[in-house]
């Protein structure tokens, strides 16, 4: 696991020997389209039992502006979508 880096995915997808799959190198991609965030972060968790468990990392001070169950719902929205086209 740790030939491809990639141990950190082990907890969070559950797997011993999660599926790799690498892709052609692309062009590059112009930096303005990455964005660098710092904390201080409030963690928001959800943890319905109908689906996988969720996080949401905000940034202390905009707290107030977190619309919480909008994000998870459209989260679970996309989940029962993917379900429905993969039966």
């Amino acid at each position: 696991m740790s030939k491809n880096g990639l141990g950190w995915m082990v907890p969070f997808f559950g797997e011993e020997d999660p599926t790799v799959i690498i892709f052609e190198t692309t062009a590059r991609v112009s930096t303005y389209l990455y964005a660098v965030c710092a904390g201080p972060y409030v963690v928001f968790e959800d943890s319905d039992p109908f689906y996988p468990p969720q996080r949401v990392l905000v940034r202390k001070t905009l707290v107030p502006n977190l619309r919480y169950e909008l994000v998870m719902g459209i989260t679970k929205t996309t989940i029962d979508r993917y379900q429905e086209m993969n039966g």
